[in-house]
């Protein structure tokens, strides 16, 4: 006597192996540090977020994988998932100061053309640069520079800025004056010079004489700011 049976032999189930990754600041992107599925069997892993993905900042986020065995006649497909929390950066920029700088005065106030901080970041590759000051008078003046990261993470520093007056005022001479002699000395009221300066409004001037006897005698005006 004998009997026939059908025997179905199913694809085995592959045995992913993947822990919950170590978690990590917020702009460093998934590598294969945190996408590094093993299997029981030769094969495939695709991830979702692939590799390089940036996640936002947030606990428990997904990371699933698919794994095809290279054996697909025995073996089925399999998938699995970990969960990996995402920190919000905490870490300030670095900024560096510009050396200190020193400008030529073209008025009351100058706005000179600022050499700048630069700042570097861990995680944003362009921290945003503030000063504190972009106008000056004459003198030294101290400014503060800022750098910001996205995060709202901000470090500081300062640099020194100096704005010097070397330009001359710029004088007019009156014209030749004539004048009736009063005495052996004469002194008149002389028609002045008059001068204009960048950064003074006032310049001081000043006559190298103010009597005068009988004849004709140059004199000499000079304006100081």
């Amino acid at each position: 006597t004998s009997a026939t049976r059908t025997v179905n032999v199913l694809k085995a189930d592959p045995v992913i192996t993947w822990g919950n990754p170590a978690d990590i600041m917020v702009g460093t992107p998934l590598t294969v540090l945190q996408l590094n599925a093993t299997a029981s069997v030769p094969g495939t892993f695709t991830y979702a977020p692939i590799a390089g993905t940036l996640l936002p900042v947030g606990n428990a986020q997904v990371l699933s994988v698919t794994f095809t065995p290279t054996d697909s006649a025995n073996y089925n497909d399999a998938t699995s998932s970990v969960l990996i929390n995402i920190l919000p950066d905490t870490i300030a920029p670095i900024i560096t100061a510009p050396i200190d700088q020193t400008f030529e005065a073209t008025g009351p106030l100058t706005t000179p053309v600022l050499v700048q901080a630069t700042a570097t970041d861990n995680v944003d590759p362009n921290p945003a640069i503030t000063v504190s000051q972009a106008s000056f008078g004459l003198g030294t003046t101290t400014i503060i520079w800022t750098a910001t990261d996205a995060s709202g993470n901000f470090a500081t520093t300062s640099s020194l800025v100096t704005i010097v007056d070397t330009t001359s005022p710029v004088l007019t001479a009156p014209g030749t004056q004539t004048f009736e002699a009063t005495g052996p000395i004469t002194t008149p009221v002389l028609t002045l010079a008059s001068a204009i300066d960048l950064v003074d409004p006032s310049p001081i001037i000043a006559v190298s004489q103010s009597s005068f006897n009988l004849g004709t005698t140059t004199v000499t005006w000079t304006a100081t700011d």
